[in-house]
């Protein structure tokens, strides 16, 4: 199953925000648990906040998952309904889509299940198709 990251509605002190649509902030707890991947697939910087040390996670995996075919795209360029391969999602647990300009950020059922195993609080994952 695959999954588009949202930000949670108020959650004003989470472990995970969204900085504005392609970027995710770690607090420190976050950044230790997430740090291997978050670095396998992106770019991490470290961010101070006041008296907090935060971390700026930039997805920088582009995967070439999408079936176009299935998907719907809109006039803007687009994705308006992603539908996901299963088969090219195994090596890709949380990525951007060149379709729709690398705005939102998608994951799997895996790295799912690493964020609510650790309870870290500030996103909401929305089902999506996979064919």
């Amino acid at each position: 199953m695959c999954r588009r990251i949202y930000k949670r509605d108020g959650a004003t002190e989470a472990d995970i925000g969204i900085l504005t649509f392609c970027s995710l902030v770690l607090t420190e707890g976050a950044w230790s648990e997430l740090k291997e991947i978050a670095e396998r697939y992106g770019h991490l910087l470290p961010w101070q906040y006041g008296e907090r040390r935060l971390w700026l996670w930039n997805v920088t995996n582009v995967a070439n998952v999408l079936d176009r075919d299935r998907s719907s795209l809109n006039h803007f360029g687009g994705v308006s309904h992603p539908v996901f391969t299963a088969d090219k999602l195994t090596d890709n647990p949380v990525f951007k889509l060149r379709e729709d300009n690398y705005t939102a950020i998608y994951c799997t059922y895996t790295f799912r299940q690493l964020i609510e195993n650790h309870n870290f609080t500030g996103l909401e994952f929305e089902a999506l198709d996979v064919a």
